[in-house]
């Protein structure tokens, strides 16, 4: 028995089932159509694509069919490409021959709908410019593109250059141009440019700073080497550099310690000192790598976050190049705050050289009025309301010990740290980023993490309570845009996953993890508030230790190898922490893209565990995340999750039925 298909010419199509008949008689009912066919291929994502074959009037083109079919027929059965013929192909007895339709050549095409308005016009050149795109239409998915999170504040922030507002959490609920664009406002209020000066709250990741075991606070830096294969200019670096200390605030902090208290001060631009700058030229010395990699160390070392300033530079001068190492102590900066920190310097850099007047865009609302509405949301009963319940639980519920391999024979051994690593192929990481997520409507985050559960699963036994960190920067607080503001915003939160019920089905594994980070509430800045901020006598939560495993996806990092002036390094940059640190987690997973190639790694203390134990959890996450991979594109059709309806109470098995239920209509 031969299973030939479908014979009622029916296909599901981003998990809708399509006539397409009613595809053709709707295209034969234009104006200009002569003749129309419809046929199903599956297209080089593995997703099933519609192909529409025409014959048109000379006065008719395929743009203005698309455009036309678009007003009469929903989004997912307009045909992605659409094929003009001089006639379609016959049979003898004069029906439609679909055998004898031309192969399209997908490889060539792309389905892609112009946009109709300066707005719409607006948002495709900035999704170009963030997911480095070279064309994006108004119907293409932010996330298929590859976007997320952080990628989805720079397009926030982008808009409010031209005066628009959008807060992040739209672009998650309407991905599209088409979708989105009618969501964005003209921004009616004018932020103070003016610097900022005076006394900062803390705020909760702060909080956990100075609550975390280390002997040198001063010794907590991020920091990134940047690569210009032209000689620098002196005088343009310095004035790059003191452009961005004086419009970001945040950078002009320092600590008071007295009496066993700390205060942040943020400083005006009056300091006496508002960063330093060290050059370096080593362009007639043979070992510059290494002589560069010893005064970074030092450079690292001479932070002081009670003097100042948090803003320390290096210039090295070397015969392939200049290479240029910035610290900033990481009260002050993370992982957002960077991508606006290079974007502005290489634009202001460039703006230097070329002798015009430094301009950057506008300051939106500052770190410290941030801290100052945080304090009072803290104390707000919506918090207690809505997130205590959701927290209390997650704090009580048990989860796997980490097993152990090594007793702790000495205070502050496992401070000591070795890391395992490894990299994804570009080609690779494209899947990744860019076709994966299709399947389940997930984003990176989601399968990276479900990789790293299954293969923790597998060496714990059991339930998991894993620590995440978020960019922090959630739409809380409306009244507020923080999307170009410099600070430390992070969000950390304990997860707890139960993949015990998966068994070996990858795809029932990616909907469990997607679907439990989607019941967080706003994306867990709630925890640290509560935990850091709302006074005692307002909460009923016993916070415990802190998990054992850590998780963090940072995001992609390709956008300043785009810019002209500067590329990011991989030359060694020192160690940003101090290693008096006694870390919360034993085992500590990363994983970020840099250079369009994934990069994954898992830190831990030899102390505790052996080498080969930890080579190979990293081996088992690693095929995991490939079966993923493979699983993901492999799948024809997308596939909805509980957590991309609005509903609290719908359940998986919930939406199974109601699956089950339409298949059968």
């Amino acid at each position: 028995i031969e299973y030939a298909g479908r014979m009622d010419d029916q296909a599901k199509i981003r998990g809708y089932r399509v006539e397409l008949g009613e595809i053709e008689a709707a295209l034969r009912s234009l104006d200009g159509v002569k003749e129309a066919a419809v046929s199903v291929r599956t297209g080089q994502s593995g997703n099933k694509e519609l192909i529409a074959y025409m014959s048109l009037q000379a006065d008719m083109n395929i743009e203005t069919v698309r455009s036309l079919l678009s007003q009469r027929l929903p989004n997912y059965m307009v045909p992605s490409y659409m094929i003009e013929l001089e006639r379609l192909p016959l049979t003898p007895n004069g029906k439609l021959d679909r055998k004898n339709l031309p192969e399209p050549e997908l490889a060539l095409q792309t389905a892609y709908t112009a946009p109709r308005t300066e707005l719409e016009e607006q948002l495709s050149v900035i999704w170009q410019e963030v997911l480095g795109a070279k064309q994006v239409g108004i119907e293409d998915s932010f996330f298929e593109l590859g976007g997320d999170s952080i990628k989805a504040l720079q397009v926030s922030a982008r808009l409010g250059r031209y005066g628009w507002k959008m807060a992040a959490s739209d672009l998650f609920r309407h991905p599209t141009i088409k979708e989105l664009a009618p969501l964005i406002r003209k921004a009616e209020r004018v932020i103070d440019q003016r610097p900022v000066e005076g006394d900062i709250p803390w705020t909760p990741v702060q909080h956990w700073f100075l609550s975390q075991r280390m002997e040198n606070r001063n010794h907590f830096n991020q920091s990134v080497m940047m690569f210009s294969s032209g000689a620098l200019l002196k005088q343009p670096l310095k004035e790059a550099l003191q452009h961005l200390v004086i419009h970001h605030d945040a950078l002009r902090i320092t600590v008071n310690a007295e009496n066993g208290s700390f205060r942040q001060i943020n400083h005006g631009i009056q300091k006496d000192e508002l960063y330093s700058l060290d050059i370096w030229d080593l362009s007639e010395t043979d070992s510059w790598e290494r002589e560069i990699e010893t005064e970074v160390a030092a450079l690292q070392q001479r932070m002081d976050i009670e003097k100042g300033p948090l803003l320390k530079a290096g210039w090295f001068k070397t015969r392939s190049g200049d290479y240029l190492f910035i610290t900033i102590h990481h009260l002050a900066v993370d992982g957002v705050s960077w991508r606006i920190l290079l974007e502005d310097l290489s634009a202001a850099y460039t703006q230097a050289v070329k002798g015009q007047p430094v301009q950057l865009p506008p300051k939106t609302d500052s770190f410290k009025q941030y801290a100052e509405r945080l304090s009072e949301y803290a104390k707000s009963s919506k918090l207690m309301r809505e997130e205590e319940d959701y927290w209390r639980f997650i704090e009580e519920e048990t989860a796997a010990a980490l097993p152990y391999e090594k007793q702790l024979h000495q205070t502050g051994a496992d401070s000591i740290r070795q890391t395992v690593s490894f990299t994804l192929s570009e080609e690779e990481t494209s899947v990744l980023l860019q076709q994966v997520n299709r399947a389940y409507h997930t984003d990176t985050q989601d399968i990276l993490l479900t990789a790293a559960a299954l293969a923790l699963r597998d060496w714990t036994g059991g339930r998991l309570r894993i620590a995440m960190e978020g960019h922090g920067r959630e739409h809380i607080m409306p009244e507020l845009d923080i999307s170009r503001t410099v600070g430390w915003f992070t969000s950390m939160y304990p997860v707890l996953i139960d993949l015990n019920t998966a068994g070996s089905e990858l795809g029932t594994a990616v909907k469990t993890v997607k679907d439990t980070l989607g019941r967080i509430p706003d994306k867990g800045i709630g925890y640290g508030i509560l935990k850091y901020m709302t006074p005692p006598e307002q909460k009923t939560i016993r916070f415990g230790q802190a998990p054992e495993i850590s998780f963090n996806y940072l995001g992609q990092f390709n956008d300043t190898e785009d810019q002209h002036t500067f590329s990011l390094s991989g030359l060694a940059s020192g160690h940003d922490i101090t290693p008096t640190w006694q870390r919360e987690q034993a085992v500590e997973m990363s994983a970020m893209a840099a250079q369009h190639k994934l990069h994954f790694s898992l830190s831990y203390p030899p102390s505790r565990f052996r080498k080969e134990t930890m080579e190979q959890l990293l081996q088992t996450l690693q095929q995991y995340l490939r079966d993923i991979m493979a699983h993901c594109t492999g799948k024809e059709e997308s596939e909805k999750t509980v957590s991309d309806f609005s509903s609290k109470t719908l359940t998986s098995d919930d939406l199974d039925s109601i699956a089950s239920f339409v298949e059968e209509l």
